[in-house]
């Protein structure tokens, strides 16, 4: 799978157990209180908490914690704002691990058309969300749109090794 950094915490979920949820779930409170329920931190501590549930594999609970961070980006930054896309991405990332490739792929395609919008055809997101679809295509055995998919990254320039070194290892924002 691919992953995004949304910023310098890379701390997440060293540890894969119960004290990084609390630890997540102690942030998430303190920028409650310091910005209330209906801020861009908010969300990324939410972000953050879901990712833990995800590593743990308690994968409806990251899914319903991923799901409020995405409606409170739509809500707070808009629905073309590259957060709301990386919320979309995360999300099928969770539906990728439970092997709903439909859903997967209507929330891949939703990022793509998003970051193809607001990034252009040539940023490292957009390159990343191709991948992340080429990757769903293959599991269900749909091999010609992969494989067009496949063919518009061999028109993009490459991805500077840097910026898809940020984009493959799970951090705070995928």
């Amino acid at each position: 799978f691919f992953f995004q950094a949304e910023d310098g915490i890379r701390d997440f979920c060293l540890s894969r157990g119960l004290g990084d949820v609390y630890k997540r779930q102690e942030y998430m409170g303190i920028r409650k209180r310091i910005h209330g329920e209906e801020h861009p931190d908010y969300a990324k501590s939410l972000n953050n908490l879901a990712i833990c549930y995800e590593e743990m594999t308690d994968r409806n609970k990251a899914i319903e914690i991923h799901q409020k961070c995405m409606d409170l980006r739509r809500k707070v930054l808009g629905s073309d704002h590259p957060a709301y896309a990386a919320s979309l991405n995360n999300l099928a990332i969770c539906f990728e691990t439970k092997k709903d490739w439909r859903k997967a792929i209507e929330l891949h395609n939703m990022c793509l058309d998003i970051r193809r919008n607001v990034l252009g055809n040539d940023h490292p997101d957009v390159r990343t969300s191709i991948l992340n679809l080429i990757i769903c295509y293959n599991a269900i055995g749909d091999t010609p749109k992969a494989k067009e998919l496949s063919q518009q990254l061999e028109r993009k320039p490459p991805v500077r090794q840097q910026s898809m070194a940020t984009t493959t290892k799970a951090t705070d924002e995928r």
